[in-house]
């Protein structure tokens, strides 16, 4: 892909990723889901 931000409201591939250029940016990675709810985010601030 040619553009800068790549918007995704789903999971993100592990390849879509690693194929990224320098320049460009997506809103989602890797583990997200544990800082996004805030049950999750609460119990990985208290480790």
């Amino acid at each position: 892909e040619t553009s800068n931000l790549i918007w995704c409201d789903a999971a993100v591939q592990q390849e879509k990723i690693t194929d990224l250029q320098n320049y460009q940016r997506i809103n989602h990675f890797p583990g997200m889901g544990e800082i996004c709810r805030k049950d999750f985010l609460a119990r990985n601030m208290t480790k």
